[in-house]
């Protein structure tokens, strides 16, 4: 886009107004006026881009400046620069003893407890709370502001997951359906 700039002195004109002028394009294919807006809508928004010249005339000057708009530089990828070494693997420095203990502790931790209370020791209300609050805040940034969840229904849906992958059916529906030989666990 061309911006042209000219600066008129006028004895009659004592306020400095200043004229814009959209000239049509250069080129007969460059769309000027855009079908699909709507002209009920009153923003005060400038266009970004004109397909025209656009011309500013206004008092105080006699000169005459010709504005080209500059290109945006292009953004260079960063090379890789990849090289061949040799895998090393460590070996624990932890003793067999030190494992020993430590597996002894977990032991320790977890031999009361049922399977859920064992699962809930590393999916604490912490972690729930969380996954919550970002699955929102991502339906949220994706324009699903309607979308609720709570923490109840996420560990509902979670458990229903579960039990899908320990528990298959061929069909959706036989999930939740009520006849005797589907053998569906009650919960």
């Amino acid at each position: 886009m061309k911006i042209k700039f000219c600066c008129c002195q006028n004895d009659d004109d004592p306020g400095g107004t200043i004229d814009i002028v959209e000239l049509p394009p250069d080129r007969a294919d460059d769309v000027s006026d855009l079908g699909d807006i709507d002209d009920n809508i009153l923003e005060d928004t400038i266009p970004n881009d004109v397909p025209g010249s656009l011309e500013v005339h206004g008092g105080r000057c006699n000169e005459e400046v010709t504005v080209q708009r500059k290109k945006k530089p292009k953004k260079e990828k960063p090379i890789s620069r990849w090289k061949r070494e040799r895998a090393s693997f460590n070996i624990s420095s932890q003793g067999e003893e030190e494992c020993e203990q430590r597996r002894m502790t977990m032991i320790e931790r977890v031999k009361d407890k049922r399977p859920v209370e064992i699962f809930e020791m590393f999916f604490t209300d912490d972690l729930v709370n969380h996954i919550v609050q970002q699955s929102v805040s991502y339906a949220t940034q994706n324009n699903r502001h309607q979308f609720t969840l709570s923490s109840d229904c996420f560990k509902k849906i979670l458990g229903f997951l579960l039990l899908t992958a320990y528990h298959s059916l061929p069909q959706e529906q036989m999930y939740w359906s009520e006849e005797e030989d589907i053998d569906i666990l009650e919960l």
